[in-house]
């Protein structure tokens, strides 16, 4: 039997989450699909229209907005594996979940499908950052977690108790796993829409790179063996491949490793920047 539950943390996020829970219905080769979805802290119609969805959906309405309290509570509320953490702007395949669910009964802990950016509306700049980010081995070795989704059978979800207080909750889940036991899927495939506005990207990124800053400084780095970043070497090559989109990448990259640096050094893990360009905010 294949069954997902499906935890979503959500805040205002009217525009989107009606896109996320109906290409979740969309699934196929499920048996069962529990879909949680948790707004925090909302100051929008966002719990309303998960409702709209009727009982196929449980909704928990948090007051205040924290991303590690609503994965918390959608966990709590769950009661199926595999495990799937969603972000509520994802889209997607429609077989992706099956594909993903087949992974972890073969052996896998953790599982992410393979990312899709979504760059149609957005200018070049930010097309060729995301053109260069694809190259690196983050993306491109096949042992990533993150960026929106994540699944966990019910021995890889085992790994921890509860998410701690970060703001990189996928960087925390890859963390747990060594390389032989997560794996990006190359047979499904979810969207990320990727932000219209270079003040969006730059958010983004910014508060990537300070997750990335605040998992080190709590204890939570990957082990050595684990390290899977861009290195001097392998950014060399893509400049002499690809020498305008990998300058847009490194340019981008120094700024918003600058403004990390410094909302880290202020202790500011309270900042939540976000994109709102791809949301239609």
């Amino acid at each position: 039997m294949k069954s997902f539950s499906v935890v979503i943390p959500a805040y205002n996020e009217s525009a989107v989450i009606g896109r996320c829970i109906e290409r979740l219905f969309e699934q196929q080769e499920l048996d069962q699909l529990e879909i949680v979805v948790v707004p925090n802290g909302c100051h929008d119609d966002t719990a309303e229209i998960a409702r709209g969805f009727g009982d196929r959906v449980t909704v928990i309405e948090l007051e205040k907005g924290s991303k590690i309290n609503a994965l918390n509570a959608g966990d709590k509320a769950c009661t199926l594996f595999p495990r799937v953490y969603l972000d509520a702007d994802i889209e997607l395949s429609v077989d992706c979940l099956a594909r993903c669910h087949d992974a972890l009964k073969d052996g896998c802990l953790a599982v992410s499908p393979t990312a899709h950016f979504v760059t149609k509306d957005s200018g070049f700049i930010i097309r060729s950052f995301y053109q260069a980010w694809m190259r690196t081995p983050y993306h491109s070795d096949g042992h990533m977690l993150g960026t929106g989704f994540y699944a966990m059978s019910e021995e890889g979800r085992a790994r921890f108790d509860w998410f701690p207080p970060i703001i990189a909750d996928d960087g925390y889940a890859h963390q747990l796993f060594t390389r032989s036991e997560r794996r990006t899927l190359t047979n499904c495939t979810f969207n990320v829409f990727a932000p219209t506005t270079l003040k969006g990207l730059i958010a983004i990124k910014t508060r990537s790179r300070l997750g990335s800053l605040e998992l080190t400084a709590k204890g939570y780095a990957p082990r050595e063996e684990q390290r899977e970043g861009t290195t001097p070497g392998s950014m060399f090559t893509s400049l002499l491949r690809h020498p305008i989109s990998s300058s847009i990448y490194i340019a981008l990259k120094m700024i918003t490793r600058l403004r990390a640096n410094q909302q880290f050094k202020k202790r500011r893990f309270d900042v939540w920047e976000r994109d709102e360009s791809a949301r239609g905010g």
